[in-house]
């Protein structure tokens, strides 16, 4: 038998014993008995009893209902009436916390099973609104815009959305109102109570237009159907393809070493860029061979190494009647041959479905597509994973485990009490194995990682919210890199009981820019100590934008000397005898449309 305390307010000395008496052969344990609603009201807020069984007639100016409803507002303690008989006023004042009465004369039987619903009803109560609080905060923490409708109008936006409409006041609008959403593919307006996942479609405000990943889920609050939506824009951290093949020798290396596929497409023929599209995607399928790749993008097919993908057709790769593939290349003729995050579905050499999406751009000359350059990444792990999941809790399901970010909820120790999904496979350690940790198992150890941490938990628990980078250790040895956004984790009275963090992988990000970083100092030095002249002249302004330094020795002049208001100077370097000679150079290189070739 539980042992709940119980206080009792009557004001007859002998009922009262009598109460106390049952009470104790219940297995329950009265803390107090007081005679008025002035004490009961004191005594709930010292001894925070499990339940107050209140005479309704009691001594003193403040009756049992008066007195039951201060310490419903006040404390939210189960109230039981005792009453000999029952009044209109005693209905009037029942509610979630007023849980009901027992008429004089009662029986143990009575007494007990009051009791046990009251305080069953307040855990369930305690338990809805800690997920309630739960929820709220993960949605006020993640970089997901949330927003939850009826028929379209808003009844929720989480502060996300509201950044990104730029108002803080969406609630009671419709989604018509702040901007339209719709298919890319056929145009077609979103239906707002629809159910999906991970659907592209395009945002469209006043003012601008976006690209969007948009997860769609229905859930039912007080008998009523509502929609949840999810979505978030492009991310803004992937490399760009032009970026990649802007020089192809000077950027090889890390083309090898980027853990996404980079391809190149040859046309084979030449495809004419004025034929109709659908001629156009026609002449693709049939004329598209794999010309080059890295050996990232031959393990995403199946193959060991680049050399055994390099001259597959593209009808071995695609799967030339799916939607998907016909809408990707439509797209990218129709937006000048490129295409920014665009999906496919195709075939391993297993002939075992694949996922992908992919950054391109063609090379067109004299009217003709020769080539097309792209980056890959494999997204069928992550299609997969979002096709097994459940949607449980509705609201919480449509949201927390289908974000990008991993969450993390720590108590006032800074240990794990909640992880996400996406937090398990960024640890790759189970729900099991991460509760009630450190967060620092988490965190590649270094000198002064635990006074950080506890610096940061401190500030957590004094209201401060956070942004930082750190490296975690995952199960498997691996070392990614995360951004961490924390902040204060609150319970339903506003007090702060510990931390909540939103991670997000930017491993990709960080070993891109350090490759770049590395990419662009080698080929600084490759210039510079070059034993030969260079420099590279821009012809749309008619000024240099590389000397090196041999040419500078070779010609006896200063990079100020090739400031484009100092031309005559530069000038000076060619002997007068050449001078004609070089003059019918420039201008075979005019008639050539500028085709390089040696003088």
């Amino acid at each position: 038998m539980p042992d709940y305390s119980i206080l009792i307010v009557e004001d007859e000395p002998i009922i009262a014993r009598d109460i106390e008496l049952s009470l104790k052969r219940l297995g329950y344990r009265p803390v107090a008995v007081v005679r008025s609603g002035e004490e009961a009201i004191v005594k709930t807020g010292e001894l925070k009893p499990d339940v107050v069984l209140m005479d309704i007639m009691l001594d003193g100016e403040m009756s049992g209902l008066e007195a039951a409803q201060k310490i419903n507002t006040e404390y939210g303690t189960p109230v039981i009436y005792l009453t000999a008989s029952v009044s209109d006023d005693i209905h009037k004042t029942l509610n979630d916390n007023i849980f009901g009465y027992i008429l004089k004369p009662f029986e143990l039987i009575e007494i007990k099973t009051a009791i046990e619903t009251a305080v069953r009803h307040r855990k369930t109560q305690d338990e809805w609104l800690k997920k309630e609080i739960m929820l709220f905060t993960a949605l006020s923490n993640v970089s997901d815009c949330v927003i939850a409708h009826h028929h379209g109008t808003i009844i929720y936006a989480n502060p996300a959305a509201e950044a990104f409409f730029k108002n803080t006041g969406l609630e009671g609008k419709h989604l018509d109102e702040i901007c339209e959403i719709a298919d890319p593919e056929s145009e077609e307006n979103y239906e707002y109570c629809t159910v999906f996942k991970n659907k592209g479609l395009v945002l469209k405000t006043a003012t601008d237009e976006f690209y969007i990943e948009t997860t769609s889920a229905e859930y039912d609050f007080e008998s009523v159907r509502n929609h949840i939506i999810t979505f978030r824009t492009i991310d803004p951290h992937k490399l760009t393809v032009n970026a990649l093949i802007k020089n192809e020798e000077r950027y090889r290396m890390f083309i090898d070493q980027i853990s996404e596929g980079i391809w190149r497409f040859d046309i084979e023929p030449p495809m004419p860029v004025e034929i109709p599209v659908e001629e156009q995607i026609s002449f693709l399928y049939k004329s598209i061979v794999v010309g080059d790749c890295n050996d990232v993008l031959a393990r995403m097919y199946g193959f060991n190494n680049a050399e055994d993908l390099i001259g597959t057709k593209l009808l071995d790769l695609f799967i030339p009647s799916e939607p998907e593939n016909i809408a990707f290349l439509k797209d990218f003729i129709l937006a000048g041959y490129k295409i920014e995050n665009g999906e496919t579905h195709e075939l391993d050499k297993e002939g075992n479905d694949k996922y992908f999406l992919n950054n391109s751009f063609g090379i067109v000359r004299k009217g003709h597509l020769h080539h097309i350059w792209g980056t890959q990444q494999d997204i069928t792990a992550l299609k997969k994973t979002e096709e097994a999941l459940r949607q449980s809790e509705e609201r919480y399901k449509a949201v927390v485990d289908n974000l990008n970010e991993g969450i993390i909820i720590t108590d006032e120790h800074d240990k794990i009490t909640f992880v996400n999904h996406r937090m398990e496979e960024l640890a790759d350690y189970s729900l099991q194995e991460l509760l009630h940790q450190p967060v620092d198992n988490l965190i590649l150890k270094r000198e002064d990682l635990e006074i950080i941490l506890k610096r940061r938990m401190q500030d957590r628990l004094g209201g401060i919210r956070d942004k930082y980078t750190e490296q975690l250790l995952r199960k498997d040895g691996a070392i990614i890199w995360v951004e961490i956004s924390a902040a204060p984790y609150l319970d339903s009275s506003g007090k702060i009981i510990g931390s909540i963090g939103v991670f997000s992988d930017i491993t990709q990000r960080v070993a891109a820019e350090e490759a770049m970083r590395q990419s662009e100092e080698k080929y600084r030095k490759l210039i510079n100590n070059a034993p030969v002249g260079i420099t590279r002249l821009l012809l749309h302004n008619n000024s240099f934008e590389v000397v090196n330094e041999t040419f500078l020795l070779q010609t006896g002049l200063t990079l100020q000397d090739f400031d484009n208001s100092l031309k005559s100077k530069r000038a000076s370097m060619i002997h007068p005898e050449d001078l004609p000679r070089v003059g019918q150079f420039s201008l075979d290189w005019f008639n050539s449309n500028y085709e390089g070739f040696r003088h």
